[in-house]
């Protein structure tokens, strides 16, 4: 016998960690140590950061931003060379794509059945 087994928990008559993972007072006591944690993190920051007009404009090397629109970086603008590298490809997708709701379910139900006969057809090999 262990000397772990007959040592007793004070908490152990209020049942904090429960066994089949339902403890409410352990994830109560959680919740309320992570709100303190982010609230004490909170009030670590900065208090002279300055708000107002200028505060929210983005940075541009020190030099003014004449229009925050031109500073915005688009998804195409940052995936440019993941997309020219697959251009050949997506090109052969687009005759695909007929931009018809039926034909999409028609694939979508043709591949379940599919998956679903390869499934079937695995399981009768692998059956003794």
């Amino acid at each position: 016998m262990s000397a772990f087994s007959t040592m007793t928990l004070p908490l152990a008559a209020i049942n904090l960690f429960a066994r089949n993972g339902y403890a409410p007072l352990a994830w109560g006591l959680a919740i309320v140590l992570a709100l303190a944690l982010a609230l004490l993190l909170r009030r670590c920051g900065r208090a002279d950061r300055p708000t107002g007009r200028e505060a929210g404009t983005p940075f541009v090397s020190g030099n003014p931003c004449p229009d925050p629109d031109a500073a915005r970086v688009t998804a195409s603008h940052l995936y440019w060379g993941f997309f020219k590298a697959l251009a050949p490809y997506y090109e052969k997708m687009r005759a695909f794509h007929s931009g018809i709701l039926t034909d999409y379910v028609f694939w979508f139900a043709f591949s379940i059945m599919a998956l679903f006969l390869a499934i079937v057809i695995a399981g009768a090999v692998g059956a003794p």
